[in-house]
């Protein structure tokens, strides 16, 4: 019992890495967009939503 919970903790510590790691380099895509072409930010948004789309799936799966 005790060990299947010390598991789940660290699945949901690598979970929230993920994440962590996913918005910094949404937020630098985003940036490098905005510094490029205003036409870049609905393509980048579409991938945004589809990695966070992904996302979900993969944590529902567990």
């Amino acid at each position: 019992m005790v060990l299947e919970v010390q598991s789940l903790y660290s699945k949901i510590a690598e979970i929230r890495q993920e994440i962590v790691t996913l918005n910094g380099s949404i937020k630098m895509e985003i940036l490098y967009g905005i510094q490029m072409e205003p036409q870049f930010i609905r393509p980048l948004m579409v991938k945004v939503k589809a990695k966070f789309a992904l996302m979900m799936i993969m944590m529902d799966m567990q």
